[in-house]
C-alpha cells in the first residue's frame, strides 16, 4: 500500500490544498457531528462490504456535503496529473477512502495521473472491489466492466440509446467523467432505495468510484445521456465523457455515496 506520507499528500490535494487559504479550520467535532456523513456511513455499513477494502484511517474519508465543503473552503475545481487536467470536487457526496495497491505508489498516480469518476450500481460495488479496478472482460455485454467474462452488467437505460448515441458507439469500454454531475446521472448511478436503520426513514442512494486514470489512455467525447443543458459549467458537454478500453489504466481511490 502507499505509504502514509504519500497518502497524506494525496489528501492534501483532495481536501486541504483544494481549500481557500484562510478558511476556517476543521475540527474533529465538526467531522464527527456531520449528520449527512453519518447517514452515508450507515448506508455503507448496510452494504456489508469487507472493511479490508477501505483505508483504516478515518481522516482520509471526506464529506462533501454543503456544510463540510464550505467549512473547509473547498474550491469546486482542481487540476491534477501530467499534463494537468481539471476535475470537479464531488460536492453533495461523501467519500470513503479505499486501500491503494502497491502500484499506486510505484506509478506516482497522485502526481502524474488524472482524476475521474465512474458511476455504477449498488449491485456492482463488490464486484468492482473484488477486481481491484475497472475492467473490461474479454466477452462482454453492453455496459460490462467486470471480472473477465463474469458477472455481466447490463447497460443502464438512458445511456447510448437511439436518441443520443454516437454514430459508431462502442459500449465495450469503461466510461468516466471529470465531474460526478455526469458520472452520477441515472444512466450510470441508478438510485437505490434504502431505509436508514437508525431513523427508519426511507432515502435514495447513489454510488460512484473516484479513480486515478493514466493520461493518454482515454479519449474524450460528447455526453450520451440526452442532456439539453450544460451539465457542469466547467466542462463542455462535447468533452464531458471519457472512455477507455485499456486494462490497468485506472486505480480505485474512493467509494462515493450520495443520499437523496
Amino acid at each position: 500500500m502507499i505509504e502514509n506520507d504519500n497518502r497524506e499528500k494525496a489528501d492534501m490535494v483532495d481536501g486541504m490544498k483544494e481549500s481557500v487559504v484562510g478558511s476556517p479550520p476543521i475540527t474533529p467535532a465538526v467531522v464527527r457531528n456531520c449528520e449527512y456523513k453519518n447517514l452515508c456511513t450507515r448506508f455503507k455499513s448496510c452494504l456489508g462490504l469487507p472493511e479490508g477494502y477501505f483505508n483504516p484511517e478515518p481522516k482520509y474519508n471526506l464529506c462533501y456535503c454543503e456544510t463540510c465543503h464550505k467549512l473547509r473552503g473547498d474550491e469546486p475545481y482542481v487540476k491534477r496529473g501530467d499534463p494537468p487536467r481539471d476535475y470537479a470536487l464531488p460536492f453533495g457526496w461523501s467519500r470513503f477512502a479505499l486501500r491503494l495497491p502497491p502500484r499506486a505508489e510505484m506509478l506516482n498516480v497522485f502526481e502524474k495521473w488524472h482524476v475521474a469518476f465512474h458511476g455504477t450500481s449498488v449491485a456492482a460495488i463488490r464486484k468492482i472491489l473484488d477486481s481491484g479496478e475497472l475492467l473490461i472482460p474479454g466477452n462482454v455485454q453492453p455496459g460490462d466492466i467486470m471480472m473477465t467474462g463474469r458477472f455481466p452488467l447490463p447497460e443502464m437505460e438512458g445511456h447510448l440509446n437511439d436518441e443520443n448515441k454516437p454514430q459508431t458507439p462502442d459500449v465495450t469500454q469503461i466510461f468516466l467523467s471529470p465531474t460526478v454531475k455526469y458520472a452520477g446521472h441515472d444512466a450510470y448511478a441508478r438510485r437505490y432505495k434504502f431505509t436508514d436503520p437508525k431513523t427508519k426513514t426511507v432515502h435514495y442512494a447513489r454510488v460512484a468510484f473516484q479513480v486515478c486514470i493514466r493520461p493518454g489512455c482515454y479519449q474524450t467525447g460528447p455526453q450520451t445521456i440526452g442532456a439539453n443543458e450544460p451539465i457542469d459549467p466547467k466542462f463542455d458537454n462535447n468533452e464531458i465523457e471519457w472512455f477507455t478500453k485499456e486494462r490497468g489504466a485506472t486505480v480505485l481511490y474512493g467509494l462515493l455515496i450520495k443520499i437523496e
